[in-house]
C-alpha cells in the first residue's frame, strides 16, 4: 500500500509549498529524483536572503512570520525553532547563533509580512 501521509511534519515544505507573496519563499519547480536536496537549497536560500537577519551586535534576530505561523513543524518552542534554522545558515553564523540561544540574549522579532504578490 502506498504511504499518503507523513508519520511526523517535514518543515522543509514551508520553504516549497508557496503562496507567491513577497514576503514568502520564490515559486519554484522541484524534481522528485532530488527533491530532498531541492527542499534543502530552497529553506537555505529562502533563510539567507532575507527570512532570517541576525544582528549579533544587538542580539536581535529579525524572521519571517513563516517561522511563527508554522512554530510547531520547527520545534516545541521559540529556542528549538531557532535552532532548526541555524542549519541552514551558514556555519559561522550557525556557531554564533547557538552561543546568543546557550546565552539566552537572542530577543525575536517577527518581520511585518507583505501579502503583495511576487511578481
Amino acid at each position: 500500500m502506498m504511504e499518503v501521509a507523513l508519520s511526523s511534519p517535514e518543515p522543509l515544505i514551508h520553504f516549497a509549498i508557496v503562496c507567491g507573496t513577497r514576503s514568502g519563499p520564490p515559486l519554484r519547480c522541484y524534481s522528485p529524483g532530488d527533491i530532498d536536496s531541492e527542499l534543502m537549497d530552497a529553506a537555505r536560500n529562502f533563510l539567507i536572503n532575507g527570512g532570517i537577519l541576525i544582528d549579533f551586535t544587538t542580539k536581535v534576530a529579525y524572521a519571517s512570520k513563516i517561522l511563527k505561523w508554522f512554530s510547531i513543524d520547527f520545534g516545541k518552542n521559540e529556542i528549538e525553532v531557532m535552532k532548526h534554522v541555524s542549519i541552514y545558515l551558514d556555519p559561522s553564523e550557525s556557531e554564533l547563533l547557538f552561543d546568543l540561544l546557550a546565552s539566552s540574549e537572542l530577543k525575536v522579532i517577527y518581520q511585518p509580512y507583505d501579502w503583495g504578490l511576487n511578481c
